[in-house]
């Protein structure tokens, strides 16, 4: 079998199209690529040598060419994020989407998805974790890449997903300090700068206080209604989140919960209601409306702990906060089943995991439980 492809310079089209003469059928192609430099060079270097191979080996044909930029990694990527747009929650799919634009695409947008190795991959691994990004975080963009590649092999665009061939990055060297203080960037508030915090005028104090005293996520906090606070059973209604100006439902199913509320809070929370603009949104921006995410709540946050000599950490530390603080009460008796269902964690096993190094016992108690243990053997 023999044939040639080249570069078909399209009178009236801003698409590169190819000149493909294969025994003895001649057709010209678009590969629906704009006429770029970048492009261009692309389809001179990735896409005619692949289709020159495969009229070599026997196993080129036209039918298989129709749209001969789906073999390109972004291309077919632009495809995967409309396959799945519809089956996750909108702000996941956000996510997915800008983890993606950031982390992936730089890298790989341009290469033909049968040549991405898994040499490639952990090359990208490596560079990434240069740049100093965590193990987890790494894994949440390995997770999107992956089912990508795992799309195109269940799409026959490739003989196997690389992935599975792909070795693991070298962990941090482990040490008793590592293990200790924890990759996962959890920075709890302190005591005395959270009486500083409670004291912030307009809607932020308020926010700061019932933030850390229900361990809410804060695409929930800005969702709630006034009408969502049940002051006679003492309970808040959670079910929904707003994020970008959308509201949806909660992030899981164990997410759609009620929260207790305590009585310092509601005692904030009644005050704040004489002070809130709004009969109906619970913290409203200052035309009495409803924030479009926690971003615009984030920046006065972080403008209020600068003017304060506050050490800034993300607004989301707030519920950290709640859930280290009473973490680490549990020899006290809090109850660690109390403090999973308000974070709305589906199991106790979520909550031990990600807060266990905030499970503490002073000293004199350790020893005293050290003294216990002993007597159990009787000997």
């Amino acid at each position: 079998m023999s044939g040639t492809v080249s570069i078909y310079k399209h009178p009236k089209s801003d698409n590169i199209y190819l000149d493909i003469n294969f025994n003895g059928i001649r057709k010209r192609q678009s590969t629906k690529l704009k006429k770029t430099a970048t492009n261009l060079k692309l389809v001179e270097k990735e896409i005619i040598p692949k289709i020159q191979v495969a009229m070599a080996n026997g196993t080129f044909s036209f039918e298989d060419k129709k749209d001969i930029s789906s073999n390109i990694f972004g291309k077919f990527a632009e495809s995967y994020f409309e396959l799945i747009k519809n089956n996750v929650r909108t702000p996941t799919y956000k996510g997915y989407l800008v983890h993606y634009n950031n982390h992936i695409k730089p890298y790989f947008e341009k290469k033909i998805i049968s040549n991405i190795k898994p040499i490639d991959i952990e090359k990208w691994q490596n560079e990434l974790i240069k740049k100093g990004y965590a193990q987890n975080t790494l894994g949440r963009y390995k997770s999107i890449f992956y089912s990508i590649m795992e799309k195109a092999y269940k799409n026959d665009l490739i003989t196997n997903n690389p992935f599975e061939k792909t070795n693991q990055p070298k962990q941090k060297k482990t040490t008793i300090e590592n293990i200790l203080e924890g990759d996962d960037k959890i920075s709890p508030f302190t005591e005395d700068e959270l009486k500083i915090m409670f004291t912030f005028d307009g809607y932020i104090g308020h926010y700061i206080y019932f933030a850390v005293h229900t361990g809410m996520r804060p695409s929930e906090i800005l969702a709630l209604n006034w009408s969502d606070i049940d002051f006679e059973n003492k309970r808040i209604a959670v079910f929904k989140s707003i994020l970008d100006g959308q509201m949806d439902k909660t992030k899981t199913q164990s997410s759609t919960r009620y929260v207790d509320l305590l009585p310092n809070l509601e005692e904030r929370l009644k005050q704040w209601k004489q002070e809130c603009k709004s009969k109906t949104i619970l913290f409203p921006n200052r035309f009495g409306k409803r924030f479009y995410g926690h971003s615009g709540v984030n920046k006065t946050f972080k403008d209020k702990l600068k003017k304060n000599n506050i050490k800034y950490r993300y607004i989301y530390q707030l519920r950290h906060t709640f859930a280290s603080r009473y973490i680490s009460r549990l020899s006290d008796g809090v109850n660690i089943l109390w403090v999973s269902k308000m974070l709305g964690h589906k199991d106790i096993s979520v909550t031990l995991n990600t807060y266990t190094k905030f499970i503490k016992e002073d000293k004199e108690k350790r020893l005293e439980n050290l003294e216990k243990m002993a007597h159990i053997w009787h000997t």
